[in-house]
């Protein structure tokens, strides 16, 4: 599986603060992760980060085939560049090739995603997720893997008009979608979903598994008074750090406030 982080922050930081200079940093863990059943990440990586000094809600993206230790161009960058909101994903390929365009993250507009996990016998719900998927959102889709077709699904499900409070319902939504294609399908209903959405101002994180799978993938959460972190694993150690709980949504809005809030399959029409 794969490894990503995200972290808000009142104050801006260089992204090496995150992704290269921890003992356990995303670089680091890209590597030689310390949980999980793979320890090595090196299909690619990527990292979105956002500037609100620019009149651009749209984050800036840096990704490559190559594996994030190996990339003296990361390093560089990530020495010098400055954000207040930053992903950041290494990845261990599933669904899809090793390719620029299935590298994480994931980008419309102002939204930015990254996904641990997989949905299993996707190739087989690949064509229902497209068809649930507006043209306008669809022809966004660069790649294959499973990860950007849930994250234009969400995004698919999502009404703007009831903000970002309204984000787990959509992935709630998502999810479900595949829950019940899976079961329609008589496919195995498993999925193990981790993921973080931001618009660079506030985030959502999820760490969600299906009722078959009984195990969802780790996810941690750090905050201090000047940053709140999301990681795959916890980044350097500290007693303040704790682990999400299986099946929940954590949300935080523009003014720090943090909400949890539990992951609910939606039920579908044609099942009731």
């Amino acid at each position: 599986m794969c490894r990503f982080v995200g972290v808000l922050s009142k104050k801006t930081f260089l992204l090496s603060k995150f992704l290269d200079l921890p003992e356990n940093s995303l670089i680091k863990q890209s590597k030689k992760s310390q949980e999980g059943n793979l320890g090595l990440h090196g299909d690619g990586f990527g990292i979105a980060w956002y500037n609100h000094n620019l009149l651009d809600p749209t984050p800036a993206i840096f990704k490559s085939i190559q594996p994030a230790w190996n990339d003296e161009n990361l390093k560089s960058l990530v020495s010098k560049v400055e954000t207040h909101c930053l992903i950041g994903h290494v990845r261990a390929a599933t669904v899809g090739s090793v390719s620029r365009e299935n590298c994480h993250p994931f980008s419309y507009r102002q939204w930015t995603c990254v996904h641990n996990g997989t949905i299993v016998d996707f190739d087989k719900l690949k064509q229902k997720t497209a068809a649930s998927i507006p043209q306008d959102f669809y022809q966004s889709i660069k790649g294959q893997t499973d990860s950007e077709y849930l994250f234009y699904l969400l995004l698919s499900h999502h009404e703007p008009r009831l903000g970002f409070t309204n984000l787990p319902v959509s992935l709630s939504r998502a999810v479900s979608d595949f829950h019940y294609w899976q079961k329609e399908l008589g496919l195995a209903m498993e999925y193990r979903i981790n993921l973080l959405l931001t618009d660079g101002i506030r985030m959502m994180a999820c760490r969600v598994c299906s009722p078959e799978t009984h195990d969802c993938l780790s996810l941690n959460f750090y905050k201090d008074g000047e940053s709140i972190v999301f990681s795959s694993e916890k980044l350097w150690e500290s007693s303040e750090w704790r682990a999400m709980e299986n099946n929940t949504m954590t949300l935080v809005d523009e003014d720090f406030n943090i909400e949890t809030v539990p992951f609910v399959l939606q039920q579908h029409a044609y099942l009731v």
